[in-house]
């Protein structure tokens, strides 16, 4: 049984965990995957506390994962990759993909499902932000697409498509898709 030590305080690491885990529970009230405001930090700050806080803290953390790539920043997809092959349970833990291309000007967002799906299998809501996504021609964008076969919520922000038809393709080829 593990115990978490705090000055004048002493509790059960599992009444600890369930108190994160009220913390981090997803928000009914605004029918989203998203935490409320806050939420993050006091997760962030739960895993710095102490160190029998810090795996549940993280845990919860990993469960919605970010980044930004561009054509100014073309390392940062790799090193993403590279972190997520390092942290083996990261690739079934997290729920929540939310990319941000930040560039306008360059088409980056195509290269996502050729890696992605293999590396986080178990995304349900995949979230795409200030990009271009211009499918290549052929077939192997919309079957890699595929792969993300729990995808069930899909969110565009500020994204840019060469035509009707690409987003049209690009949301059938999601299998479990019921919220766009």
């Amino acid at each position: 049984l593990g115990i978490c030590r705090c000055k004048h305080l002493t509790l059960p690491t599992e009444i600890c965990e369930q108190i994160i885990d009220y913390v981090a529970e997803k928000n009914p009230i605004y029918d989203t995957i998203m935490w409320a405001n806050g939420v993050m930090d006091t997760l962030k700050a739960c895993a710095l506390t102490c160190q029998a806080w810090t795996h549940r803290s993280q845990w919860h953390l990993f469960r919605f994962l970010g980044i930004t790539f561009s054509s100014k920043s073309p390392k940062s997809l790799g090193n993403f990759y590279k972190l997520i092959n390092a942290q083996e349970y990261m690739k079934t833990k997290t729920e929540a993909l939310f990319v941000n291309a930040g560039d306008v000007t360059i088409s980056t967002m195509h290269t996502l499902p050729v890696c992605l799906p293999y590396l986080l299998s178990r995304i349900e809501h995949l979230q795409l932000a200030h990009g271009i996504l211009y499918p290549p021609h052929g077939a192997f964008f919309f079957v890699s697409m595929k792969q993300f076969k729990y995808v069930t919520a899909l969110s565009l922000y500020e994204v840019i498509f060469h035509s009707v038809h690409d987003l049209r393709c690009i949301i059938c080829a999601l299998p479990a898709l019921q919220k766009l």
